[in-house]
């Protein structure tokens, strides 16, 4: 069965669910606990096909990407096949064995730069889209691995090509904040103003107007250094290795940024390092007491509705998992959830009275004072971002021990754009 046909099984069964809940409903009653019972047998169903659906079309991926390169698609407005495999090729000749490796059309795709005692070249994080399906294409069969603490090496078995990659999710910010890019890291700043509380007025004849200011501010970036710490390569493992360790280390200095960027523009302090959104933000509702690890429907309706008309178009909803976990379980009076899965349309989100969730789990889990969920117009908050990743080959600097180091380097400043209204709040566990 391919994902289309899957994707629409798994819409008939969130249909179905729907369906016997809306049926009690237009009866009058509450749905009884066998009803219950199979609308969570359906949900969990749904769920599964969730999976199955991200193998299949892993599968057919994978599929498109090792045949014959006259049948490869061109992504649109990308690069076409030809010259991704120039890029690739340039990248892991680079890694082996820096410029003088490279061959004049690989030069030109990679423009290798000199820095200190090794070179370096600049990278980027991947797109929304690129991430999902990188995300599919990690789910890979188990590989043997060997560590040491040195950096470590993988024995490739001759069987197989591939290595398991312990790796968690970094999380939305970079794809749900909105990224300006600027060509130097001078501070500069921003500037805000609210006018909300100002009208026009009617105008007698002969009659001068009269003055009303508006209420400027300004927020400001500043561009802090980011390190992905050094990975030390032995050169062996990357002659030898069936598998391309090259674009693993590629891979493993941009997740290493991209966990401490997430966390900082999630809940950084302004302390040396970014304001995050949830530092940023106000309350919009407070659990009551005795609800230090709980929220209800109520609460949820109250926080969407703390956040005035203008900011709920295009508002999302933010939380970690664990959050995410206790409000698929939440009924409105009449036994309804208020969770709704995701439609059938490959990347379509959950949603929670109608908005989208975005799960990040840099969010706290609900508890004493938690600051755990998150609503409103998150593109609000700005994340600054200073060139590319500068990924450096080290040359020299290990070559006593014939290994190869390779660090990344970025500039990130991040800052909510709130003028005095609040575009985005929170709900806060209560205190005791």
């Amino acid at each position: 069965m391919d994902s289309k046909a899957l994707r629409e099984k798994r819409k008939k069964l969130a249909e179905d669910a729907n369906a016997i809940l809306t049926r009690a409903v237009n009866e009058g009653r509450a749905a009884t606990p066998e009803e219950l019972q199979t609308v969570d047998k359906i949900h969990a169903d749904v769920d599964a096909l969730k999976s199955t659906i991200e193998r299949v079309e892993r599968a057919d991926t994978e599929a498109r990407m090792y045949a014959p390169e006259s049948q490869r698609e061109e992504r649109a407005g990308g690069p076409s096949a030809d010259e991704q495999e120039v890029r690739t090729r340039a990248f892991r000749n680079w890694s082996l064995g820096g410029p003088s490796a490279l061959s004049s059309e690989e030069l030109r795709a990679l423009n290798p730069k000199p820095s200190g005692n090794g070179t370096e070249i600049t990278l980027r994080f991947m797109s929304k889209d690129e991430r999902r399906q990188y995300e599919r294409n990690e789910r890979e069969q188990r590989a043997q691995t060997v560590t040491t603490s040195a950096g470590g090496y993988i024995i490739a078995p001759e069987f197989s090509n591939r290595v398991e990659k312990s790796m968690l999710w970094y999380g939305p910010m970079l794809q749900e904040a909105d990224v300006f890019d600027t060509a130097t890291g001078a501070t500069m700043t921003w500037p805000t103003y609210d006018d909300t509380s100002n009208t026009g007025a009617i105008l007698a004849i002969n009659t001068g107007v009269s003055n009303q200011d508006m209420t400027f501010g300004q927020v400001s970036f500043a561009a802090y250094k980011y390190s992905s710490k050094q990975i030390l390569v032995p050169v062996e493992l990357m002659q030898d290795s069936a598998f391309d360790i090259n674009g693993l280390v590629a891979d493993v200095l941009g997740e290493r940024l991209g966990r401490i960027l997430n966390t900082h523009f999630t809940t950084g302090d302004a302390s040396s390092k970014p304001n995050g959104i949830v530092t940023a933000a106000g309350t919009g509702k407070t659990g009551a007491t005795g609800q230090t690890a709980s929220v209800t429907f109520d609460d949820i309706v109250d926080l969407v509705y703390s956040v005035d008309k203008a900011y709920r178009i295009g508002a999302k909803f933010m939380m970690n998992d664990a959050t995410i976990k206790a409000l698929r379980k939440l009924k409105d009076g009449n036994g309804l959830p208020i969770w709704t899965a995701g439609g059938p349309t490959a990347g379509e989100p959950d949603t929670l009275l109608g908005y989208p969730v975005v799960p990040n789990n840099d969010m706290a889990t609900m508890a004493t004072s938690a600051k755990s969920i998150l609503f409103g117009q998150i593109k609000k908050y700005k994340v600054r971002r200073v060139k590319d990743i500068t990924l450096l080959r080290l040359n020299e600097r290990y070559a006593d021990a014939h290994q190869v180091g390779f660090l990344a380097f970025a500039r990130f400043d991040g800052q909510l754009l709130d003028a005095g209204t609040d575009p985005v709040k929170l709900y806060v566990n209560s205190a005791s």
